[in-house]
């Protein structure tokens, strides 16, 4: 019998260091795992929030050539003859750009993620309902969220109990509305989303506004457990917090799904 309470008593023990251990994992604030890529050196962050939706392998990030052959490009397009600041969406990869004095763009390299997108992927037709999020240039309008301003210099929105996003079924559609009585069922109560924590709008589909090409498609924080959305674009909280906190006014955002459709916006 004290030979069966010792193998217990072990047994125990090694269950609680075990989830200790776990536990001390999922509330540190962030671990960080070596991603292959061209760069022997390119570490890139997992978050406590990418555990159950881990960022994929074939996602290698920028190297320093891709930095300096996406810059140039970058510097030629419309856009950015528009703006000092670009949040620049290739594919699945989303990262932050600034114009310097001389006119070249350099990337920010603490803003730089795999995103998650519509589950359907990118579209330059987007209509309400498929899934898919909208290739463009757009303007950043402001930053929001269920949560206090963490310190962005955009307009900065409190998402409240009232906030929406009005539907097709609404006297306005895609508009950000306060409402103490609810909307139709097509609309976006901002509050029950906790992806809304900390967000982002820009100017899709406005001026003008069409009816059913679609609403409510922002920079957001990704799911807890998948990285699809239902058009938006997704990425783990710490790094919406610093892109806001990075963020300016006359910002734009330029979503394409290859280097090369640069040179079309």
């Amino acid at each position: 019998m004290g030979m069966y309470l010792k193998e217990v008593v072990y047994m125990l023990a090694k269950m609680i260091l075990r989830n200790a251990a776990l536990c001390a994992a999922l509330s540190f604030p962030f671990w960080m795992s070596f991603v292959p890529s061209a760069e022997a050196s390119a570490v890139t962050p997992v978050y406590p929030e990418t555990v159950l939706c881990p960022v994929p392998d074939s996602f290698t990030g920028m190297n320093k050539a891709d930095r300096s052959r996406i810059g140039e490009a970058l510097a030629k397009t419309k856009t950015a003859e528009k703006t000092d600041q670009i949040i620049l969406v290739i594919g699945h990869s989303l990262s932050l750009w600034n114009k310097g004095k001389d006119g070249s763009w350099t990337s920010d390299s603490d803003v730089e993620t795999y995103c998650g997108l519509g589950k359907n992927g990118l579209s330059s037709s987007r209509h309400e309902g498929d899934s898919t999020t909208p290739v463009g240039s757009y303007p950043v309008l402001y930053g929001f969220g269920r949560k206090s301003n963490p310190g962005t210099k955009l307009e900065y929105r409190k998402v409240t109990p009232h906030s929406y996003v009005s539907g097709e079924r609404d006297e306005t559609y895609n508009t950000w509305v306060e409402s103490s009585k609810p909307l139709s069922d097509d609309s976006e109560h901002l509050i029950d989303y906790y992806q809304y924590d900390y967000a982002m709008n820009f100017g899709f589909n406005l001026d003008p506004t069409v009816v059913g090409k679609g609403s409510a498609i922002f920079v957001h924080c990704k799911s807890n457990d998948h990285w699809t959305t239902a058009g938006c674009i997704g990425i783990p909280k710490p790094l919406m917090i610093d892109l806001l906190k990075k963020s300016h006014k006359g910002e734009y955002i330029l979503i394409v799904p290859t280097e090369k459709e640069l040179a079309n916006y």
